[in-house]
């Protein structure tokens, strides 16, 4: 997740054609869903310690 973030995150920063707002604005419904499930889901909080748990709480939120 931390490369998918950092990809768009370039994309943003270059104005890439192809990044449009309508998808930037889906990348954020699905961000929010899916950091939500993070912090709720009991699948996902039994990956509580590991760093396929904490690694998107870091770089995700920052894309919203």
């Amino acid at each position: 997740m931390t490369k998918i973030s950092s990809s768009i995150l370039i994309l943003r920063k270059a104005t890439a054609s192809a990044w449009t707002s309508d998808l930037n604005d889906k990348m954020n419904q699905w961000l929010l869903k899916y950091i939500d499930w993070l912090e709720h889901n009991t699948l996902a909080l039994e990956e509580k310690a590991s760093t396929k748990f904490v690694s998107p709480l870091i770089s995700l939120p920052i894309l919203c």
